[in-house]
């Protein structure tokens, strides 16, 4: 593939850094943010890195495809439908044109992007957003709670400062496009990663409380315990006592 795409520059290495230490996004349901499930058995959240119907995977998902569709548009003045033509490619119609005479298409326009930019669908489907999340499966609830700590007040500064450096460096408009489509979206971003955090410490409640000793497996139970089987012993031998003939007593 000519170029590497933005989520393999940005998306994937951000999504590794999002949660801090950890490398996933937390939530509950679709569309919402990672699943997140106390197993309490274990003693661990358990979580899928690979979700791509949440709505961190979407956020980056949305970003991308609208800087390409931003970028395809101005190619698009310059040769008047080559973003018709990447966009067959990208979606595997039938008679699209190749990779090779697509890329020399693009790089008559005088840009130095690659085809690879301009091809979301292809390239998600192969090394998808949600598989640039890493394999990390399980958390701790002191993992967790580091993590959510992690989280700033301001989670879209770093991200943004991350686009902006990059856009510098490559000196590449889509990644110009990119940099600013985020400056626009900074509360939509910092909603998921709130809601990330919370989420993060509510799991580590969970699992601290589903698996915290009762109090009668614990030195407090057997205490408890053998002073019930002493006040026990006391009952039944006042019990007993009482239905004794009373030795005091004389029969006529």
């Amino acid at each position: 593939m000519v170029g590497m795409s933005v989520s393999r520059r940005f998306v994937s290495s951000f999504l590794a850094a999002s949660l801090a230490t950890s490398t996933v996004f937390l939530g509950a349901g679709a569309a919402s943010a990672y699943d997140v499930t106390p197993d309490l058995d274990a003693g661990v959240c358990r979580v899928d890195p690979r979700q791509k119907d949440s709505d961190v995977s979407e956020f980056w998902t949305k970003l991308r495809e609208d800087a390409v569709n931003q970028r395809l548009e101005e190619l698009d003045h310059d040769d008047p439908g080559l973003k018709e033509a990447i966009h067959a490619y990208d979606m595997n119609e039938p008679g699209a044109a190749t990779p090779a005479e697509l890329q020399e298409r693009i790089k008559a326009t005088g840009s130095p992007e690659g085809l690879g930019m301009f091809i979301p669908h292809r390239t998600e489907a192969e090394d998808g957003i949600g598989d640039q999340a890493g394999d990390k499966m399980e958390y701790t609830p002191v993992e967790a709670r580091a993590a959510a700590r992690a989280i700033s007040d301001e989670p879209s500064n770093a991200p943004q400062d991350a686009l902006n450096k990059q856009a510098a460096t490559s000196h590449l408009r889509i990644d110009e496009i990119t940099a600013e489509l985020f400056s626009h979206r900074h509360k939509e971003y910092d909603r998921t990663q709130f809601e990330l955090r919370d989420n993060l410490n509510a799991c580590a409640d969970d699992v601290e409380e589903g698996t915290k000793p009762q109090w009668w497996a614990g030195p407090w139970g057997i205490v408890v315990g053998i002073g019930a089987v002493l006040a026990l012993v006391v009952v039944l031998r006042g019990i007993y006592n009482s239905r004794k003939p009373n030795r005091h007593h004389k029969t006529n």
